[in-house]
């Protein structure tokens, strides 16, 4: 949650908004707002790379390393990547049934030795479903959350604390519920089919090939002398180095070289250095949802394998945030500019972040044709009456805050459309795109789908998944 001066926030909105319209402002004016926005929240240190498919655009290192020193931020420090770590798995996971290690689609359990989760369904958990957090597994619990004793523990002697209740939830493959459990669970498989520790593997199959020397899973002596300073919501309370009990849902530091290789390899279709160290239908797969209800109706928007999309304007993004100790970042890619970036800032401020990625994001796209929206199919009063009704939510990352009986939305018919109606009046159209995904007005691909399953109508998109029950 957001605790930053909400008056400056307003104030310098309006100014992003209004005063300074995106497509007028040039390269170094948006890296001068972008500094702006750190400084009126008081975040010590911001970092900002755009890349093309074969350079640098932009490179700015803003503030300082810690309010301790001053020391100027730059490329010789290293930051924590946070839960952009889960695309790395993803990568991972790839390159390891490459080499006919794994197979994603193949049960959890034809890889583990002994059960860890307790799953009542009829349908097991695979490897795929770990990465698209389908696999019915809640988050993480308070002492998993917290636990933070060493950072040499294994992830099998981490599952073995039996720290949380790893209890599938719902009937794995139907509905995406983030869960950092998933990625442990996923590492752990990786390393009884290759009989090597999850570091290891990350270091022989993607750090290496990449030209990613400065990264790794651990606090060792140089991350420690390198790495910035953590800070908290107000931006001067430092926040420990965490040492995730389950290494690959967040444990990456790196610094801004490796990060640039990165992104090039997820803007070039997976080619490095002229080479295809990923195949396209290998990236194609990592951004496209496919184990959920919506994914098996053939919706292509939601969150693929440690990967997921948004739009800006009716403008496509793919990437993944991330969320460690202190920092919080975001990488993405817009495949029509030919541009990727990534936003860094050393302060657990969602609301600053998200200025940040306004500016960048309109910054990226500014010189881009207007979208393409799709054309409003116009359904049938039959057709709409099939997903008219009352709906709840089926899925809570935190079981305790769940409330299973709550009507969360109506859908209704409104003047011919569809139209969700919330329990505080507000009114919200979506429009066909076909007969079972839809969209918002200001969107350019279908992004929710109503999907009949065993009798039952369901609801997925991005605000969750929900069930109709009147």
């Amino acid at each position: 949650m957001n605790f930053h001066n909400l008056k400056s926030l307003f104030f310098l909105s309006i100014f992003v908004l209004l005063i300074l319209p995106f497509s007028a402002i040039s390269s170094d004016s948006f890296i001068k707002l972008i500094d702006q926005i750190r400084k009126e929240n008081q975040v010590s240190a911001a970092l900002v790379i755009i890349v093309d498919n074969d350079k640098v655009i932009s490179q700015s290192y803003l503030g300082t390393g810690s309010w301790e020193s001053d020391m100027p931020f730059n490329h010789s420090n290293m930051f924590r990547i946070g839960s952009i770590s889960k695309s790395f798995a993803a990568i991972l996971a790839m390159k390891m049934q490459q080499a006919g290690i794994i197979d994603l689609t193949k049960p959890l359990n034809y890889y583990l030795k002994k059960k860890y989760i307790e799953n009542n369904f009829n349908t097991e958990i695979t490897l795929e479903q770990l990465l698209e957090h389908t696999a019915g597994l809640p988050e993480l619990s308070r002492a998993e959350w917290n636990y933070n004793k060493s950072q040499s523990i294994s992830i099998d002697q981490a599952m073995d604390l039996k720290l949380g209740n790893h209890v599938s939830q719902w009937q794995p493959g139907m509905h995406s519920s983030y869960s950092n459990v998933g990625a442990g669970y996923l590492g752990l498989a990786l390393e009884k089919a290759s009989g090597k520790k999850y570091e290891h593997l990350m270091h022989e199959y993607v750090f290496k090939p990449l030209g990613m020397p400065s990264s790794t899973l651990f606090l060792d002596k140089y991350v420690s002398e390198s790495l910035i300073k953590g800070y908290n919501t107000d931006g001067k309370t430092p926040i420990p180095y965490w040492h995730n009990i389950y290494r690959p849902f967040a444990a990456i530091n790196t610094d801004t070289k490796d990060m640039v290789n990165f992104l090039q390899l997820m803007l070039n279709n997976g080619m490095h250095n002229k080479k295809q160290f990923l195949s396209t239908d290998d990236i194609t797969r990592i951004e496209t949802p496919k184990t959920t209800l919506a994914g098996k109706s053939k919706l292509t928007y939601g969150y693929g394998l440690g990967n997921y999309q948004w739009q800006t304007n009716g403008y496509h993004f793919y990437g993944h945030g991330g969320d460690a100790d202190g920092y919080l970042s975001r990488y993405g890619y817009n495949k029509e500019s030919g541009l990727a970036f990534y936003v860094m800032i050393n302060a657990f401020q969602h609301g600053t972040l998200k200025q940040m990625r306004n500016v960048i994001e309109n910054h990226i796209t500014k010189d881009l044709p207007k979208p393409n929206y799709p054309l409003r199919l116009k359904l049938s009063d039959k057709e709409l009456a099939k997903n008219i009704g009352k709906y709840k939510k089926l899925t809570n990352s935190f079981k305790k805050r769940s409330q299973p009986n709550a009507v969360a939305f109506e859908i209704i018919n409104h003047d011919g459309v569809l139209a969700i109606q919330y329990n505080t009046g507000f009114k919200q159209s979506i429009y066909a795109v076909n007969n079972t995904h839809f969209r918002y007005v200001d969107e350019s691909v279908a992004t929710m789908a109503f999907i009949t399953h065993e009798g039952k109508t369901y609801f997925q998109g991005e605000s969750g998944n929900y069930v109709k029950i009147q």
